[in-house]
């Protein structure tokens, strides 16, 4: 098991297959979820369902989501609700971390239920 290390020294991890037309129901995201068949032809799919799974997941759960390319160079022990930023007019997903239910998740999964677009990679939520 490649966890069992990492359990071993008191970290409370797992892998977990997801089911997101089950795990979207009940979020905001849950239209979306049951139409995924309509959007697995889309040129960003795989990218689009990432980005999904992992708001969902901080939706229902809550916790701290970050790309394997993040350098941390300060503890994250206290940051809380709060989202990556790239540029002046632009967010990024390569770091959140958001308490169970936050009203501010609980928008972009209704934006990205409601505007979706299965060709623009980067105009979801």
């Amino acid at each position: 098991d490649s966890l069992q290390e990492w359990q071993q020294a008191g970290y409370n991890v797992n892998i977990d297959r997801i089911n997101m037309k089950e795990r979207s129901k009940g979020t905001p995201l849950e239209d979306w979820g049951s139409r995924l068949d309509e959007w697995h032809d889309g040129p960003y799919y795989y990218a689009h369902l990432s980005d999904a799974t992992r708001l969902v997941v901080l939706y229902t759960e809550g916790g701290v989501y970050f790309d394997t390319d993040v350098v941390f160079v300060n503890s994250m022990d206290n940051v809380k609700n709060a989202v990556g930023w790239e540029r002046p007019d632009s967010l990024c997903n390569a770091l959140m971390a958001f308490d169970k239910q936050n009203p501010y998740v609980k928008q972009v999964l209704s934006k990205f239920n409601d505007d979706y677009n299965k060709n623009d990679w980067a105009a979801n939520g």
